[in-house]
């Protein structure tokens, strides 16, 4: 009878191993899943970091061009204005080295540049008439 007992304790310390292995494992397995799973979520934050900071980096140079086009377009704009200024000051230019070369000569400035007004407006009467 005692066989049988010690016997009974055998298969229930055996039963008891089996069901503690079955828990362990069942217990890593979940700590497994769960620390791949924190792996893949900071693979995503760090990705999405990334991201974050590729995006940021692309709307930065994209600024910097932005105002790299504007300052240039501002730049054609100014040139163009100076052009058509300088197209519009060359009579202007031609007055005043009018009026320069007639201080040389003697005379004033007045009289030359009134001397021009004053043929242009008898020119413009002969073609009247």
């Amino acid at each position: 009878m005692q066989y049988f007992e010690y016997a009974k304790g055998e298969l229930k310390d055996r039963r008891a191993e089996s069901a503690k292995l079955t828990l362990t494992k069942t217990l890593t397995e979940a700590k497994t899943a769960r620390v791949e799973a924190e792996k893949a979520a900071k693979a995503a934050a760090k990705a999405a970091k990334e991201a974050a900071k590729a995006a940021k980096a692309a709307k930065k140079k994209a600024d910097l061009e932005k105002k790299a086009a504007e300052k240039k377009a501002a730049e054609k704009k100014a040139a163009e204005d100076a052009a058509a200024q300088t197209s519009v000051q060359p009579e202007s230019t031609a007055t005043e080295s009018t009026a320069t070369e007639t201080t040389a000569t003697g005379t004033t400035a007045t009289e030359k540049t009134a001397a021009p007004a004053q043929q242009s407006t008898q020119t413009k009467e002969e073609e009247q008439s």
